[in-house]
């Protein structure tokens, strides 16, 4: 009867060994894992506006009877890390040209705007400070004739 007794406490330990055997090599596997995920690199090729820290919401509008133009615009901003919460029309004005315009007050907006712009390949004359707070936005991008030419309408 002795030999059952210890042949069964034989049997929980190598159990118990196993077990604890397979939640290290768990442990050490999701660690491995976990590293591998936090050292990916997150840098950018370009710079994106707004990686200061604070977040810039914009919204893009098309000001030209070219279809699909403010949502092609609003791809191409997301894919360079831009934060895009609408895009439709800019209603009856028809511009020639794409300006970025500033919708905050904040002091840092007109930096950031500048830095939109050169990222649509615009100059700098090409932003334009216009507060307006029911807009809900920091930055307008009223998208022009211009940018049609150099906006991939079919994503």
């Amino acid at each position: 009867m002795r030999s059952s007794g210890w042949s069964r406490s034989a049997r929980r330990r190598r159990t118990i060994v196993t077990f604890t055997a397979g939640a290290l090599v768990l442990v050490f596997a999701a660690g491995l894992a976990l590293r591998a995920f936090r050292s990916r690199d997150t840098t950018h090729a370009f710079a994106i506006p707004g990686e200061d820290g604070r977040r810039i919401v914009v919204e893009v509008l098309n000001t030209t009877d070219v279809q699909g133009l403010a949502r092609a615009t609003t791809l191409e901003l997301r894919r360079r890390g831009i934060d895009v919460v609408y895009f439709g029309s800019g209603g009856d004005a028809v511009l020639d040209l794409t300006a970025v315009v500033v919708r905050t007050t904040d002091p840092g907006a007109r930096a950031r705007a500048i830095r939109l712009a050169r990222l649509l390949n615009l100059p700098d004359t090409r932003v334009v400070v216009d507060p307006d707070s029911t807009r809900l936005v920091d930055l307008s991008v009223l998208v022009g004739r211009d940018l049609a030419a150099r906006v991939d309408l079919h994503p």
